[in-house]
C-alpha cells in the first residue's frame, strides 16, 4: 500500500459505521491495560505514563523500533509486533486503548468490540488514568 492508498482508507473509515468513535465506562479497578498501537511516540510515551501510574501495560503494533522499543522494553513491556491479524490482547486486560492506527476492520479492535472489552482512546486514558488527580 503506497502513502496516497494509505490516507484515502483512513478518509473512507470516517464514513465507517462501525468506525470505533464512542469509549466506554472505565471498570472501577483496573490492573492491566494493553494499548493497540503502542509503538507511536504518543502512545508509547502512554504506555510509560501508566506504567509509572502502577498499571500492568502491554501493547501491539505491525513493527517497533528504537527508541520506542528500548524505551517500552526498559519499561518491562511486553509488545507483540508484526501480525495484526492475531488476537495479542493478554486474557487478564482490563482495559484497551485504541490508537487512531487501528482501523475499523482491524482485527484487535473488532475482538475487544465483539467481547465487550472496556477501551478508551488515548485522550480519554489522558483524561481518566494520567491526568485523573489534577481535577
Amino acid at each position: 500500500m503506497n502513502k496516497q492508498q494509505y490516507y484515502r482508507q483512513k478518509l473512507e473509515a470516517f464514513d465507517d459505521p462501525t468506525r470505533l468513535i464512542e469509549s466506554v465506562e472505565i471498570p472501577s479497578e483496573v490492573k492491566h491495560i494493553h494499548i493497540i498501537g503502542i509503538c507511536g511516540t504518543a502512545m508509547g510515551a502512554l504506555a510509560g505514563l501508566l506504567r509509572d501510574k502502577g498499571y500492568a501495560v502491554s501493547g501491539s503494533d505491525q513493527a517497533c523500533f528504537p527508541p520506542i522499543s528500548d524505551m517500552l522494553d526498559q519499561l518491562d513491556v511486553a509488545v507483540h509486533t508484526g501480525n495484526y491479524e492475531a488476537i495479542n490482547i493478554p486474557e487478564a486486560t482490563d482495559l484497551v486503548v485504541i490508537g487512531n492506527v487501528a482501523t475499523p476492520n482491524n482485527p484487535e479492535a473488532r475482538y475487544v468490540r465483539e467481547q465487550n472489552i472496556a477501551f478508551i482512546t488515548l485522550p480519554d486514558a489522558l483524561r481518566d488514568l494520567v491526568f485523573d488527580d489534577a481535577k
